[in-house]
């Protein structure tokens, strides 16, 4: 066991490296650290996220135990499987990627005795939004560019006047968005290559049989 660094923008960097468990269940929490601070659990999908983030960012102390503590199983129909409606499902983990941000940021900001440096919080930021995206990019590619465009500005409104928390998630996405179709166009030339290999292949085993 050892306990981690009390700098701030560390341990944000150990969380978005998943160096520090997320789940708050293998966790041991003072409860005077979560009365205090009022830490609460915000949305219905990646909480435990936010909540630990929180933890991080006002425990004097943690210390860090590299034992495995629990066993995690799975259900065998998750409720956040359940809906097949692609754009409603999509818009819900927007609308949490949202909430989450928003109550972090708050969070952050009603703290009054301790500070918080801005490059922590927007390391936990960036933590966040990747872990959505990967939830995002099953249902991404199944929108099209028109509704995923009227879903985003509806979705986005909802955060009100937090210009600089709007800022952050239209420029992940649209960083998302590059990324994504830079793998499309690495994905279609992989696929272009082995067309051509493998008419190379049939050729050789045409003069082969010959």
């Amino acid at each position: 066991p050892t306990w981690l660094d009390q700098n701030i923008v560390i341990r944000a960097d150990m969380f978005n490296k998943r160096n520090l468990s997320w789940s708050p269940c293998g966790k041991i929490i003072k409860r005077d650290l979560i009365t205090e601070h009022d830490i609460k659990f915000v949305g219905i999908g990646a909480e435990d996220m936010i909540f630990t983030a929180c933890l991080l960012s006002m425990a004097e102390k943690y210390l860090v135990v590299p034992n495995l503590a629990f066993f995690y199983r799975d259900t065998k129909k998750p409720v956040t499987t359940q809906d097949n409606i692609i754009e409603k499902t999509f818009r819900r983990w927007l609308r949490m990627l949202i909430d989450g941000l928003e109550y972090f940021d708050k969070f952050i900001g009603s703290q009054e005795t301790t500070e918080v440096d801005t490059t922590a919080k927007y390391i936990f930021f960036e933590a966040f939004t990747s872990e959505f995206m990967m939830y995002l990019l099953k249902y991404y590619a199944q929108i099209s560019a028109s509704k995923f465009d009227s879903v985003i500005r509806e979705e986005f409104s909802r955060a009100g006047n937090n210009t600089a928390l709007m800022t952050f998630l239209f420029s992940r996405m649209n960083i998302f968005n590059v990324n994504l179709n830079r793998q499309g166009a690495l994905i279609h030339q992989m696929n272009a290559h082995i067309q051509k290999q493998n008419e190379i292949i049939r050729q050789l085993q045409a003069q082969l049989k010959n």
